[in-house]
């Protein structure tokens, strides 16, 4: 099968992070970029979310920090009943 060259920009420290971050799964440049492609053809899509910081749109903030606020009630509230993580393992039977 004929091969074709790609070539792509990037920050020398992604460059560096990724190659690391590869060559201790295995794998080169090269091989991860492949991988990437084949799973964009498998999946007709990104194969992963790319998606904006929810924290930028003002209505996620402000709902956030409006059930942030509710918990802290809650946590001062003598009458709320705390579960340890066997107590909900217990109870989803896992």
């Amino acid at each position: 099968m004929a091969t074709t060259t790609i070539t792509v920009r990037t920050d020398e420290s992604v460059k560096q992070q990724a190659f690391e971050v590869l060559s201790e799964l295995g794998l080169d440049m090269s091989g991860a970029v492949n991988a990437f492609l084949r799973a964009v053809i498998r999946s007709k899509s990104i194969p992963f979310t790319i998606a904006a910081d929810p924290f930028d749109d003002p209505v996620i903030r402000a709902r956030v920090e409006k059930e942030l606020a509710r918990r802290v009630e809650l946590a001062d509230d003598p009458n709320t009943k705390w579960y340890s993580t066997e107590e909900v393992k217990e109870m989803l039977g896992i």
